[in-house]
């Protein structure tokens, strides 16, 4: 019924053999997801629109939203490559489902960054997007917000 290692040394053990037999306890317990904030700036989501001339401008989508920046794993990173993608940031905001791969975003500096891929990760608490960006090469016209 108790854990396999009864006697283990320093508080590191102590804590770990409490937890340990609290799990033995109450093994159904549900954790709860982490909180995620969104403190780390302001962007802003734009849709790609071509006029009748065929010039690509600017549709603001979503002005100002709060996001966390993400670090792009080396799977991320290295499946990108495979397709010819340079994905240069991830940003975590809170969940928009009508935001997709063919929207840009704006950040306060003006540079700008097309979403390669959205992802909706269920592990984290209030629901949130992941944006996988790429720097735009090409910039587009448009009014700042």
């Amino acid at each position: 019924m108790f854990p396999r290692r009864v006697f283990c040394t320093g508080l590191y053990g102590f804590v770990r053999f409490c937890s340990e037999v609290f799990a033995l306890i109450d093994p159904g317990k549900v954790r709860s997801p982490p909180i995620q904030s969104f403190n780390d700036g302001i962007l802003s989501v734009y849709s790609v629109e071509r006029d009748s001339g065929g010039v690509e401008s600017l549709i603001v989508k979503y002005p100002l939203l709060r996001y966390s920046e993400r670090t792009a794993g080396m799977s991320r990173f290295w499946k990108a490559k495979q397709f010819n993608v340079d994905i240069t940031k991830v940003f975590r905001i809170a969940r928009r489902e009508d935001i997709s791969g063919q929207d840009v975003v704006v950040l306060p500096d003006l540079r700008q960054y097309i979403i390669k891929q959205v992802q909706y990760p269920t592990d984290v608490t209030p629901p949130c997007c992941d944006l996988s960006l790429e720097r735009v090469e090409h910039v587009y016209g448009f009014k700042p917000v």
